[in-house]
């Protein structure tokens, strides 16, 4: 007689982040970016200013980076970042004034 034997497999990923939105804004206008990351399990998303030590965002699957009234000071380059239990992947973006 054969015995069988059940195989449980768990595929894990994580695919790099995606950012989408507008990133040159007029001064006193509102910045709005959204990041997500296809991933399994799910990520904690991160946003991050270069130069900042300051998160602004840290949820589950997707994060907004909302600044209500851009300023010079806004201005910069932000990484959106995606960390599950197996690997952090990263994605950058340059936030301009424009006019």
């Amino acid at each position: 007689m054969r015995k069988s034997h059940i195989l449980h497999l768990t595929v894990q990923y994580l695919k790099k982040p995606v950012i989408v939105g507008n990133t040159t804004v007029k001064d006193g206008d509102s910045l709005n970016l959204t990041c997500t990351a296809d991933s399994f399990p799910p990520s904690v998303i991160t946003w991050t200013k270069l130069g900042s030590n300051k998160s602004f965002n840290n949820l589950t699957g997707m994060a907004e980076l909302i600044i209500p009234n851009m300023t010079t000071e806004d201005s910069g380059k932000y990484t959106c970042s995606a960390t599950n239990p197996n690997k952090t992947d990263s994605t950058q973006t340059e936030v301009k004034l424009g006019r």
